[in-house]
C-alpha cells in the first residue's frame, strides 16, 4: 500500500510541476501535446509494474522517440 502511495504522490507531484513549468520559467515553452504525452506516460508506469522495474534509460527511450514525431505532425518547430 505504501508503494502505491508514493506512486500516485510522484505521479501528482510531476503533473504538478509539468504544468506548471511555463509559468516558474518564463523560456520553457512545451507544446500542448506534451501535457497529454506526459500524463499518458506516467499512467502507463502506474499500471505496469515491470516498467517501474525497468532502467530509466530504456523507459524514457520508449516514450521520448514519440515526440519528435508528433511535433511534426502538429507542425511544432
Amino acid at each position: 500500500m505504501h508503494r502505491l502511495h508514493f506512486w500516485t504522490t510522484a505521479f501528482f507531484g510531476w503533473l504538478f510541476i509539468l504544468y506548471n513549468i511555463e509559468r516558474i520559467h518564463e523560456p520553457i515553452n512545451l507544446a500542448s501535446f506534451i501535457y497529454v504525452l506526459s500524463a499518458l506516460a506516467a499512467l502507463v508506469f502506474l499500471l505496469f509494474p515491470w516498467f517501474q522495474k525497468a532502467p530509466l534509460q530504456w523507459s524514457l527511450l520508449a516514450i521520448v522517440p514519440s515526440v519528435l514525431p508528433l511535433k511534426w505532425c502538429f507542425g511544432y518547430s
